[in-house]
């Protein structure tokens, strides 16, 4: 009985172990929106540390102000923006676009 017992907790140790996270850790960026580029999918802000970051869009990404759309951020250049985006492998992919108003 307790040889099964002991069998039974190294498999499912080995169960628990193999199983692979599909939650995608997300990160946030803010600077100001440099550009759109709309046939790549992509967006670039810098940061408010100055330096510049680019994103890979998809039609799943939400975008908040700016018409509701990424299309919508094409007329918002300059304007401070919060991304939030997943890194996937060497890209970096933007989740979420919120646009601040400009004051």
């Amino acid at each position: 009985m307790l040889k099964r017992l002991v069998v039974l907790l190294v498999v499912a140790a080995v169960a628990a172990c193999a199983v692979p996270s599909f939650a995608q850790e997300q990160s946030v960026a803010q600077g100001q929106l440099l550009r759109l580029d709309t046939n790549a999918k992509k967006v670039v802000i810098r940061t408010d540390s100055g330096s510049q970051m680019q994103f890979e869009y998809t039609d799943q990404t939400q975008v908040n102000g700016a018409d509701e759309s990424v299309a919508g951020l094409g007329t918002q250049a300059g304007t401070h923006v919060t991304v939030k985006y997943e890194k996937q492998e060497t890209r970096l992919l933007a989740v979420q676009i919120d646009v601040h108003p400009r004051p």
